[in-house]
């Protein structure tokens, strides 16, 4: 659930573009406000898919005793002390 906030709070950021030009052998890059259309679709799509996953393991979870939540709570977790390990080294 926590992916799927950083995913909608993607949406208003500030967002790079960035091209490269053949001719001068250069790379040009602009700050948007913004992502630009074909960002904020990707981005959409992503919330999609995690909204769908969420969904699915939440009726998954109802037919079972609660394994598969807890199971994924316990990897969630494991996941983000493992991102905040690294953040810190």
């Amino acid at each position: 659930m926590a992916q799927i906030e950083e995913l909608k709070a993607m949406q208003a950021q500030p967002y790079r573009v960035f091209a490269y030009n053949h001719r001068d052998d250069s790379w040009s890059e602009h700050m948007l406000p913004t992502p630009d259309a074909k960002a904020l679709q990707a981005i959409s799509i992503a919330i999609g898919i995690r909204v769908d996953k969420v969904l699915q393991l939440m009726r998954f979870d109802e037919k079972d005793n609660g394994a598969a939540r807890a199971a994924i709570l316990d990897l969630m977790d494991t996941l983000r002390e493992d991102g905040e390990k690294g953040a810190k080294s």
